[in-house]
């Protein structure tokens, strides 16, 4: 070694730089190797002796006899069909090619491939399988074959079952290395169809106006599919071959993952600015009328503590009080919920929302609640009351109007019924009569600009026997002389119940009592322009306000002294279908007593009473996320959309869109004809479809209508506690005569609590978020959908799981939808991407279009919520198997009857011929699948499907309400890449 100066040196080897240079070079390579491994960005390399078939590649050609079509799909699978016609003998289909053995392979040579159809015939006991629609059984007609040279190498009936499997055939005496030879794989039809054999068996539905028709027996359709083709030798095992073919769904993908970002809010910014929407035929009262209205915000904008500014029209500060309805992942603010006081100016015009460098403004006067050991008061400043503590009959007591004293010295309740049985042949049991008495009270909100307080108890008997419980809340506002009550009424009993009556009483001491110039109002059936059907009662300074009176027929106020009966249910006819009280039902009402100085004053209250006031903008509310990925539409944006829904919204009722009406029936649909006296009970989420109409359109009848259903659902439909079927507290009644179940069936189409969660974040009903918590708690309960084989049957448990965990963050419900995602990952064809199911026919099985449709979105809100590979890997698996198997235009076969080439864009109703036909009213399922699937891969194919279905929808007017629930979504995502 030499040393100059400071520095040294050494004398160096150039092989020893050499071998460092190699040693560094392969220290990097294994690095990288690593990192790239674990990125997963490196599939595994491919054996030297297997040979992978491309069959949609150079030199394979389709060949046909008879009607067979075939082509290769985007999952490189080549599909062989024959459509649904009566089938010849000797006709067939198939796609063969040249294929060279490399001349330094060993044996054996094996072929690898898959296969999946859509047809079985083994296994079929008609005894066993209801012939829902047709079940039409051939053995020994058709077959799926592989041939080398024109030979037979591989075969096996149509029939068999199964929707798809690999095979591995040994071709050692048939080949060679180094010589080529034809490789084929066909459809082929020994026996035509419409000569009959052992095993065959048909059955036509007798519905099926085609039952008469001889040939309808007889059509045999087969849709096969063929993939993963690969040759190779000794050397390689049967699992390396398996591994080195294996197909990923997300090979390739480039995500652009828009809709998880819109989700999380990525447009929206403050400051806030929403219209006060007030009903056109109601004028807000001078003394001002409480406005209670939920906002959603975007991810990390606003904290759970901020302050907020509300300022009005002229830009006056506001007084607010503020209740954060729900957050965040990551704690931060997703919807909340605003009290406030708006005047009459301000109707129809903006207020401000501000939450940075926000001074609230105190109220001038706030709402103040006393609790004492045995009561609680609430004081407004303009009204008075107190609610006991401890058993008692009086619910209320002590309501003062300021200054001039008592107005009623107590609210008390009572319920009279029969028992009733399921068969409603037996006469009922004798009347029986319900106190409603009071177990406790307590302060949900304390102002200082509303009071909730909460009263629970139980109707019982003479002999102290509950029929169920009962739940008050009632509310007060700083300054108001209102009372606002909600009162609900439980049957939690295990017997059916006919109402004779249930009913309010207002009491009065002193002398004349405030309501004895009320009119005697009776509504036995819907007469909205009776006297005192809108549920509007006034006299001089006292008035009396009940939502949807005439709506919620029979019904009466009725003064009898110095008692006031409310008949919330009226006494009517014996039979009448709204008398039924059935076991595991509630009934909630809506009142408000209104003791403002004058008559004028009372009505315009209880006029905005019937239709309160609501803080919203549909730019604002679409963009914050806080409905999941969503857009407006309007005269700039999806022009003829927005027309049709509103031109629909115009010929029909405010408050239904079927005019149905009736203590029991109000806000629900008719399932079929009143003959059959079907209801939807929520049937594919109708409640929410109306919600996010009014999000997207901003029309504010769709938010009136909304919420009767949405309290319909709540109430009649959902199955509160029931000492006979505990386990069935939280569920809902499938679509059935008079709402309620009468055998052990529940109802899985029916368990969305998508628009209870809607209701809940728009008005901060608590109702409404209780209901939907216990729809997924009976699902987690249950173990709803686990082992259901249908996609609609593990779909909609899986959407009240995810719906639920997304409100609440709870680890145990996203444990119970992690368990039932495992479960659905079970049903598919892992290679054709199809969840293979029955659908009026056992022996055609496939995906049904608008049911998988319900799937893709579940697989799209777990893959945000999670970050499971699986879920989107499933996702683009089905929907790309939509794309392939059951959609229209230039890649499809022809499905149908007569056999038509249906639209780009839309998909079949069914898998089975019998039930095939184009569907564009399902759109905004089938198509926002697509639109996810564009979401994850970037594969333009998927986009421009979307786009497609959606314009033909567009321009049928082929939107309506069965299926319209994720139309935000979809609307979303052609409008982000309109330009793309």
């Amino acid at each position: 070694m030499k040393q100059t100066g400071n520095r040294h040196t050494a004398d160096v080897r150039p092989d020893d730089v050499a071998k460092a240079m190699i040693a560094m070079l392969k220290t990097l390579l294994s690095i990288a190797t690593v990192l790239t491994l674990a990125a997963g960005c490196i599939a595994a390399a491919k054996p030297a002796h297997l040979l992978v078939v491309d069959l949609g590649g150079k030199g394979w050609t389709f060949s046909h006899q008879g009607p067979y079509e075939g082509y290769f799909d985007i999952r490189q699978l080549y599909q062989i069909s024959h459509p649904w016609v009566i089938s010849k003998a000797d006709n067939f289909g198939q796609v063969a090619g040249r294929v060279t053995i490399p001349a330094n392979w060993k044996g054996p040579i094996k072929l690898r491939f898959y296969e999946g159809d859509n047809y079985q015939g083994f296994g079929f006991e008609k005894d066993k399988w209801p012939n829902w629609f047709s079940n039409t059984v051939f053995i020994g007609h058709r077959f799926k074959q592989v041939l080398v040279d024109g030979k037979v190498v591989w075969e096996q009936d149509v029939a068999d079952q199964g929707t798809g499997k690999h095979y591995v055939v040994d071709l050692s005496d048939l080949v060679s290395p180094g010589e080529s030879f034809e490789l084929a794989f066909r459809l082929y039809d020994k026996v035509a169809s419409d000569q009959e054999l052992q095993g065959d068996y048909f059955h036509v539905n007798e519905s099926d106006s085609r039952k008469d028709d001889p040939s309808v027996y007889h059509r045999f359709e087969t849709r096969s599919y063929w993939g993963d083709v690969a040759l190779y030798d000794g050397t390689i095992s049967d699992r390396q071959a398996a591994a080195a073919t294996k197909w990923d769904w997300l090979k390739g993908a480039k995500p652009i993952n828009a809709g998880m970002k819109a989700d999380r809010g990525f447009a929206a910014h403050g400051p806030l600015h929403l219209r006060l929407e007030t009903d056109a035929t109601a004028q807000l009262p001078a003394t001002g009328y409480p406005v209670r209205t939920g906002v959603p915000f975007a991810e990390g904008m606003l904290q759970p503590h901020s302050p907020i500014e509300l300022r009005d029209p002229a830009g006056e500060r506001v007084p607010v009080q503020t209740t954060v309805l729900s957050k965040w992942k990551d704690g931060s603010v997703k919807w909340l919920l605003l009290d406030f006081i708006a005047y009459p100016d301000c109707a129809e015009k903006k207020y401000t929302v501000v939450w940075e460098h926000a001074v609230p403004t105190p109220p001038s006067e706030k709402v103040k609640v006393h609790k004492r050991r045995g009561a609680i008061t609430v004081d407004t400043g303009a009204v008075r009351f107190t609610v006991p503590r401890g058993r008692g009959e009086a619910l209320l007591t002590d309501i003062e109007r300021a200054p001039t004293g008592r107005v009623i010295s107590s609210i008390s309740g009572v319920l009279e019924c029969r028992t009733q049985d399921e068969d409603e042949t037996r006469p009922p049991g004798p009347t029986v009569r319900y106190i409603a008495t009071r177990d406790s009270a307590t302060v949900e909100a304390a102002g200082p600009i509303r009071a909730t307080v909460r009263i629970d108890g139980h109707l019982l008997d003479s002999e102290g026997r509950a029929l169920g419980k009962i739940v008050m809340r009632v509310h007060a506002y700083a300054g108001l002389p209102y009372v606002h009550i909600f009162y609900r009424v439980f049957n939690n009993s295990d017997q059916h119940r006919r109402l004779d009556l249930s009913r309010l009483v207002l009491h009065h001491e002193g002398p004349q009592p405030p309501w004895s110039a009320l009119p005697e109002v009776v509504v036995t059936a819907p007469q909205a322009n009776a006297e005192g059907a809108d549920g509007i009662l006034v006299a001089g300074d006292f008035g009396l306000g009940i939502r949807h009176f005439w709506q919620q027929f029979p019904k009466a106020v009725l003064a009898a002294g110095d008692v006031l009966n409310i008949d919330l249910y009226h006494p009517t006819t014996a039979d009448s279908v709204h008398n039924w009280f059935a076991w595991g039902e509630a009934k909630r009402h809506e009142l408000m007593i209104s003791l403002a100085g004058t008559e004028e004053a009372n009505r315009r209250a209880l006029g905005t009473f019937q239709n309160p006031p609501r803080l919203f903008d549909k730019y604002w509310h679409t963009q914050s996320g806080g409905w999941g990925p969503a857009t407006w539409r309007g005269a700039g944006q999806f022009r003829e959309h927005h027309k049709q829904m509103r031109d629909y919204s115009r010929r029909v009722p405010t408050t239904t869109t079927r005019g149905e009406y009736g203590y029991r029936n109000f806000g629900d649909w008719r399932y079929g004809s009143r003959e059959h006296d079907g209801w939807f009970n929520n049937y594919y989420d109708p409640t929410h479809s109306q919600f996010v109409e009014y999000l997207m359109g901003g029309e504010r009848e769709w938010f009136q209508r909304a919420e009767a259903m949405c309290r319909h659902v709540m109430d009649i439909d959902t199955v509160h506690a029931n000492s006979a079927k505990p386990d069935w507290e939280g569920g809902i009644h499938v679509y059935i005569a008079l709402h309620h179940n009468v055998g052990a069936y529940n109802g899985t189409y029916c368990l969305s609590p998508k628009g209870m969660l809607d209701y809940y974040h728009l008005t901060g009903d608590p109702v409404a978020l209780e209901t939907a918590i216990a729809r997924a708690r009976y699902v987690a309960r249950e173990n709803y959908g686990i082992g259901a084989r249908s996609v609609r049957e593990q779909a909609w448990p899986l959407t009240a799981l995810l719906a639920v965990y997304r409100e609440t963050w709870d680890p145990q419900i996203l444990a119970a939808a992690t368990k039932l995602f495992e479960d659905t990952l079970k049903a598919f064809d892992p290679r054709r991407g199809c969840y293979a199911e029955y659908h009026g026919s056992w022996t055609y099985h496939g995906d049904v279009p608008w049911m998988c449709g319900q799937m893709l979105e579940d697989y799209a809100m777990y893959w945000w919520v999670t970050g499971d590979r699986r879920a989107a890997a499933g996702l683009v698996a089905l929907a790309s198997s939509l794309y392939c198997e059951d959609m229209g235009g230039p890649q499809a076969l022809p499905r149908g009857w007569p056999p038509t080439r249906g639209p780009y864009g839309v998909t079949t109703y069914s898998t089975n011929p019998f039930l095939a036909g184009w569907s564009p009213g399902y759109v905004f399922l089938t198509n926002t699948g697509w639109a996810y699937a564009y979401d994850l891969t970037g594969r333009q194919q998927f986009l421009e499907a979307a786009r497609a279905g959606y314009q033909i929808a567009a321009d049928q007017a082929a939107i309506g309400f069965g299926t319209y629930w994720q139309a935000p979504i979809l609307l979303f995502y052609l409008k982000h890449f309109e330009d793309k």
